[in-house]
């Protein structure tokens, strides 16, 4: 048997396969995910005219910020299609683009077959993409893209290639500074090891490095005005016991519930199995451990450190160890490549095509349990009228790392004349699009926790509440009774109406641009 054609056959079936999730269900569950959707429309209506009515309420944020690149492209994509076919479509390409990437750098590192592509494959639908951190995964694929890219050209780097280089930075720092951050950094780290390896000739190199380091200073500046608009204070730090227990537990692939530690673990078993056959085909070599295929090793190991380094959060931005996690593990497979003997390549492949055949099966089931009770959840959108201004609360808690309820109320706004009063990426600066409000309105801070929500002091404001697990003996259940009626109940749903006594007369509507 063919284990080129094999491999090829396994990683266009594999990345199918991983397309059908999104195009086979009404939703992608997902935590901000339904957030950002509704903010790229908004994007959309704020840059052309024919909008819903309820972009009167935002204005754009002018800010060279991060978390532009991913709206912006939904936003395009909507003035042609369907919301939820517009997300459909960015997402696909985002899993082609991750593949694509993986690939080529695995090629530019010697790889002969798809096999570290196939083992890279299910890190992109992992925990940054679940939790929504669609501009970060974007980020994700132009650094990858933009390492190959560098080590395709490593002996040959002209002008063009590095005005290639800093458009790539440019363009991950629109998707995300952190990203941004990493990709400069990374081709540092595999510049610099260069300068090591290329021992013959070391100073007419050191001079060539140096001046390819000085020639990517133009894609460090949009982070340096980042870090001095937003400098980092008070960062966030997990536990040493949880960074630890994440790590070794594979929480990339351990986030909707605790059942999946069986992923988690599975997924480290592949990357030590493609670490391991790759240390045995270099013993069985000459090649020094400064040989220049080694940087993508201390690349990989120099990300991981990040990961224990770097704090959860800072400069406005959270859950940045899990995000930095994400990194290591697909440079580990193109690192490895698949010059070791042919049984090994065989049990490499075999191992990475189960492994994601796996993931896809455990998601494909959980997409269908969300998407019975997303429906469930959406039901209650023809209760609320349009023009209205609504409000959620959400009880469940969080039961793994993510929700997916946590901001699907995002849903009842989707192309739409209704004010989401949760949308948080509307009070930060960070994201394109922000609250431009006249009145007195409930901020995202005083929904949560949703037990202390003042429902007396926000009713006139609020013209309906959209609840999800409500406690019927708690007083916030009782006060929403009292200035509510309950129009819609289905399952763990409520919606409830203000009722007429309590509702204010509707303000007139600022014109844009006063």
């Amino acid at each position: 048997m063919n284990l080129k054609k094999t491999a090829w056959i396994a990683f266009l079936l594999l990345i199918a396969l991983y397309l059908g999730l999104f195009w086979f269900n009404q939703y992608v569950p997902t935590q901000d995910g339904p957030s950002h959707l509704e903010n790229a429309l908004l994007l959309r209506d704020l840059c052309l005219p024919g909008g819903t009515g309820v972009e009167q309420y935002y204005r754009l944020n002018w800010s060279p910020g991060s978390n532009l690149l991913g709206h912006a492209t939904v936003a395009a994509f909507a003035t042609f299609l369907p919301p939820f076919a517009a997300e459909r479509l960015f997402l696909s390409l985002y899993v082609i683009g991750f593949a694509a990437a993986t690939y080529a750098f695995a090629r530019a590192a010697g790889a002969r077959t798809a096999i570290p592509a196939v083992a890279a494959l299910p890190y992109a639908l992992a925990f940054p993409f679940h939790m929504g951190f669609f501009n970060y995964c974007v980020g994700l694929v132009i650094t990858y893209a933009a390492w190959a890219y560098f080590w395709h050209r490593r002996d040959d780097l002209r002008i063009r290639d590095l005005i290639i280089l800093n458009a790539a930075g440019i363009f991950a720092y629109f998707a995300h500074v952190a990203t941004a951050v990493v990709l400069v950094a990374g081709v540092f780290v595999l510049n610099g090891w260069l300068a090591i390896s290329e021992r013959p000739q070391r100073q007419k190199n050191l001079k060539k490095r140096l001046a390819v380091l000085a020639a990517l200073l133009p894609a460090c500046i949009l982070p340096a005005y980042f870090i001095v608009v937003h400098p980092p204070s008070a960062p966030q730090w997990l536990p040493w016991r949880d960074v630890v227990h994440r790590f070794i537990t594979g929480s990339s692939f351990r986030f909707f519930s605790e059942q999946q530690l069986y992923l988690g673990v599975a997924s480290l078993g592949v990357v030590l199995a493609a670490a391991s056959l790759r240390v045995i085909a270099r013993k069985r070599g000459t090649k020094s451990w400064l040989a220049p295929r080694n940087g993508l090793l201390v690349l990989a190991l120099g990300t991981l450190a990040l990961y224990f380094l770097a704090p959860n959060g800072s400069s406005g931005f959270d859950v940045l160890s899990a995000r930095l996690l994400i990194i290591p593990w697909p440079l580990f497979f193109v690192w490895a490549g698949d010059d070791f003997k042919r049984g090994g390549r065989w049990v490499l492949l075999l191992a990475a095509t189960a492994f994601a055949f796996t993931f896809w099966v455990d998601t494909l089931c959980r997409y269908r349990r969300f998407n019975r009770e997303l429906r469930d959840f959406c039901s209650g959108i023809e209760y609320v009228e349009d023009g209205s201004k609504v409000a959620y609360l959400y009880f469940s808690g969080w039961q793994c790392r993510i929700s997916v309820f946590a901001h699907v109320i995002s849903y009842y706004a989707i192309g739409r004349d209704v004010l989401n009063f949760n949308n948080y990426e509307a009070d930060v600066s960070n994201f394109p699009v922000n609250f431009d409000y006249p009145g007195f309105r409930p901020l995202p801070s005083d929904l949560r926790p949703p037990e202390k929500y003042r429902v007396k002091n926000f009713a006139p404001a609020v013209d309906y509440v959209v609840t999800w697990e409500l406690p019927k003996r708690k007083p916030v259940a009782k006060k929403l009774r009292r200035f509510y009626k309950r129009v819609h109940a289905q399952s763990r749903l409520r919606v409830f109406k203000v009722k007429k006594k309590y509702k204010k007369p509707p303000e007139r509507r600022p014109r844009r641009g006063s």
